[in-house]
């Protein structure tokens, strides 16, 4: 009986240790300011958020949908309060299957002070060469990042600021952001109204909270208003 109950022990080891594996090393832009103060902080702050991140994520098979209490210390206030699952980065890759970009390779390239408690870092990420991408950069966001009034830094949504920018309605449940010339169709929203509301009563469900639904006409721009400069689903055939 040795052998199967160390084969056993050996499986539950090796699970617990890719868990607990941190994501690559982030490799800086050499083009990179590094010189001004909170640039290391902010680099510690992001790498941190990551590898925890990364380590939720990898044992919900990458697919997170509920974010665990302890992420939220990276978080500013506002973003806690205003989302569920504060990490709309996250969220927007989620919609459309697996996360794996918090494990992948990192290029930071850059981190630039746009007021005087308001910073943004951008970072590219790299599928592995062994996946179906064969290392092209599958995400390039720009994270917010505010300074706190006791020094530190948390991070922010790129959405939080650019929706004030943005066209809203809201149906029943349901609130909509789309841009100025857009088209938005009453008809359709309110044919969306009845079908979720016929949905949560046949299965005794009672939100409190709206259904924010995003309305573009194609997925470039609405990626744009989260801070996503690329994600490996755009400019793919039949995407719109």
């Amino acid at each position: 009986m040795r052998k199967p109950l160390l084969l056993i022990l050996f499986w539950i080891l090796f699970f617990l240790g890719s868990y607990a594996q941190k994501r690559p090393q982030t490799i800086i832009s050499p083009f990179a300011d590094t010189t001004f103060a909170g640039f290391k902080e902010i680099c510690q702050l992001w790498d941190s958020y990551l590898s925890e991140l990364n380590y939720y994520s990898a044992k919900k098979s990458y697919i997170l949908n509920e974010f665990p209490v302890s992420l939220q210390k990276y978080w500013d206030r506002e973003e806690v309060n205003l989302y569920t699952f504060p990490d709309l980065y996250y969220s927007f890759k989620r919609s459309s299957g697996n996360v794996f970009y918090p494990m992948e390779k990192q290029y930071l390239l850059g981190i630039v002070k746009r007021e005087e408690y308001l910073f943004e870092l951008r970072s590219m990420f790299i599928s592995y060469p062994e996946e179906m991408w064969k290392g092209i950069p599958s995400y390039i966001i720009t994270v917010p990042v505010k300074q706190q009034i006791d020094g530190g830094f948390k991070l922010a949504n790129a959405f939080t600021s650019h929706k004030s920018k943005l066209q809203t309605k809201r149906l029943g449940l349901i609130r909509y952001y789309y841009s100025v010339d857009y088209k938005f169709n009453i008809e359709k929203a309110l044919a969306m109204q009845t079908k979720i509301q016929a949905f949560n009563e046949g299965f005794g469900i009672v939100l409190n909270d709206s259904i924010t639904y995003i309305l573009s006409d194609n997925m470039t721009v609405a990626a744009e208003w989260f801070g996503v400069q690329h994600f490996d689903r755009d400019f793919l055939s039949g995407l719109s």
